[in-house]
């Protein structure tokens, strides 16, 4: 967990939201890196205006951050 930021979400505020971030099935990997953090890391990059690759080190790796906002936001197509 990080040092805590203005950008954080608070308790309440994560309660709303961390059911998105459940998983479904139980099996296989849980992962690694806290949802929250990674949520909160998300939040610091899009508030600060900041670039990826200079999100601080007590959040989860940018790379994983930036996956995780990446895949969300992926539209899904049905054929």
């Amino acid at each position: 967990m990080n040092k805590g930021y203005s950008s954080d979400l608070i308790d309440k505020e994560w309660e709303g939201v961390k059911h998105f971030f459940e998983r479904s099935d139980p099996r296989g990997n849980k992962g690694y890196h806290d949802k929250r953090d990674i949520v909160n890391g998300i939040f610091y990059v899009i508030k600060g205006g900041i670039q990826w690759e200079m999100l601080p080190n007590d959040f989860s790796p940018y790379k994983t951050v930036y996956e995780k906002i990446l895949f969300r936001n992926r539209p899904i197509i049905h054929e």
